[in-house]
């Protein structure tokens, strides 16, 4: 389930980003502006609810990085521990860079 729901945020974001490459799409036009904004808290609303749901539910403390979670569920599977690293790379790179720079559990740790 995590790592559906960490493909699933990587791909909107990715698919967001390739659509903003349209050239019929303005990068400086104010509602494009706006919409990745939404986009963007929207994704990291998500983030933010799965790092509560894992914590809340696996016993982890409320301190843990959302990164050492992964490591953790992912441990014995090299295969889905590359694949949920790969998607929070993507996550990171694609999110707005200032909605980056505010401050939350899961990318602080991430990043």
């Amino acid at each position: 389930m995590v790592l559906l729901v960490l493909k699933s945020i990587a791909l909107s974001i990715k698919e967001t980003k390739s659509n903003s490459s349209d050239s019929s799409i303005g990068s400086d036009d104010s509602n494009y502006n706006q919409d990745m904004l939404v986009i963007g808290r929207s994704m990291k609303d998500v983030l933010k609810k799965l790092d509560n749901f894992l914590k809340n539910n696996l016993d982890f403390h409320p301190g843990t990085p959302f990164s050492k979670i992964l490591i953790r569920l992912f441990s014995d599977q090299d295969d889905y521990m590359i694949e949920s690293m790969v998607c929070t790379l993507d996550i990171t790179v694609g999110i707005p860079r200032n909605l980056l720079h505010a401050s939350t559990s899961w990318e602080a740790k991430i990043v």
